[in-house]
Protein backbone atom coordinates (compact mmCIF):
# COMPACT_ATOMS: atom_id res chain seq x y z
CA UNK A 1 0.00 0.00 0.00
CA UNK A 2 1.34 3.26 -0.90
CA UNK A 3 0.12 6.54 0.90
CA UNK A 4 2.53 8.94 -0.42
CA UNK A 5 0.51 11.73 -2.62
CA UNK A 6 -0.88 11.03 -6.12
CA UNK A 7 1.58 13.64 -7.15
CA UNK A 8 4.83 11.73 -6.07
CA UNK A 9 3.79 7.85 -6.16
CA UNK A 10 4.83 7.20 -9.54
CA UNK A 11 8.52 6.26 -9.36
CA UNK A 12 7.86 3.84 -6.51
CA UNK A 13 4.74 2.32 -8.03
CA UNK A 14 6.65 1.98 -11.49
CA UNK A 15 9.84 0.33 -9.17
CA UNK A 16 7.58 -2.01 -7.31
CA UNK A 17 5.61 -2.99 -10.65
CA UNK A 18 8.90 -3.56 -12.30
CA UNK A 19 9.98 -6.38 -9.33
CA UNK A 20 6.51 -8.36 -9.77
CA UNK A 21 5.12 -6.71 -6.80
CA UNK A 22 1.18 -5.23 -7.28
CA UNK A 23 0.90 -1.81 -5.43
CA UNK A 24 -1.98 -0.67 -3.58
CA UNK A 25 -2.82 3.43 -4.01
CA UNK A 26 -3.96 4.78 -1.19
CA UNK A 27 -2.63 8.26 -0.97
CA UNK A 28 -3.22 9.83 2.62
CA UNK A 29 -1.46 13.39 2.04
CA UNK A 30 -2.24 16.29 -0.32
CA UNK A 31 1.44 18.08 -0.67
CA UNK A 32 0.22 22.36 -0.91
CA UNK A 33 1.62 25.45 -0.26
CA UNK A 34 -0.68 27.33 1.84
CA UNK A 35 1.70 30.50 2.15
CA UNK A 36 5.16 31.01 1.49
CA UNK A 37 5.15 34.87 2.84
CA UNK A 38 7.81 34.74 6.13
CA UNK A 39 7.18 35.80 8.91
CA UNK A 40 10.41 37.83 9.43
CA UNK A 41 13.31 38.66 6.55
CA UNK A 42 16.06 37.26 8.60
CA UNK A 43 16.18 33.38 10.89
CA UNK A 44 19.48 32.30 12.99
CA UNK A 45 17.97 28.71 11.82
CA UNK A 46 15.75 27.14 9.32
CA UNK A 47 15.31 23.17 9.22
CA UNK A 48 13.80 21.34 6.73
CA UNK A 49 11.80 18.60 7.87
CA UNK A 50 10.86 16.60 4.13
CA UNK A 51 12.17 17.13 0.61
CA UNK A 52 8.57 18.77 0.24
CA UNK A 53 9.32 21.30 2.73
CA UNK A 54 12.51 21.94 0.76
CA UNK A 55 10.42 21.92 -2.72
CA UNK A 56 8.34 24.40 -1.25
CA UNK A 57 10.26 26.71 1.07
CA UNK A 58 13.18 27.34 -1.62
CA UNK A 59 10.64 30.08 -2.59
CA UNK A 60 10.35 31.54 0.51
CA UNK A 61 14.16 31.43 0.94
CA UNK A 62 15.25 33.41 -2.40
CA UNK A 63 13.66 36.64 -0.43
CA UNK A 64 14.83 36.17 3.43
CA UNK A 65 18.29 37.22 3.86
CA UNK A 66 19.84 33.62 5.22
CA UNK A 67 23.56 34.14 4.28
CA UNK A 68 24.55 33.73 7.99
CA UNK A 69 21.64 31.48 8.99
CA UNK A 70 22.32 27.53 9.31
CA UNK A 71 20.42 25.13 7.15
CA UNK A 72 19.82 21.72 9.02
CA UNK A 73 17.66 18.81 6.93
CA UNK A 74 16.07 15.91 8.77
CA UNK A 75 17.33 12.99 6.84
CA UNK A 76 19.29 12.17 3.77
CA UNK A 77 16.63 12.57 1.00
CA UNK A 78 15.67 16.44 2.52
CA UNK A 79 20.02 16.97 2.68
CA UNK A 80 20.26 15.75 -1.11
CA UNK A 81 16.95 18.03 -2.31
CA UNK A 82 18.95 21.05 -0.44
CA UNK A 83 21.75 20.38 -2.52
CA UNK A 84 20.18 20.32 -5.88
Amino acid sequence: MLTRALSQVQPLQTLLSEQGYQPVLFPTLEIELLNNKPLKTHYNVLIFISANAVEHGLETLKILDYQSTKIFAVGAATAKKLEE
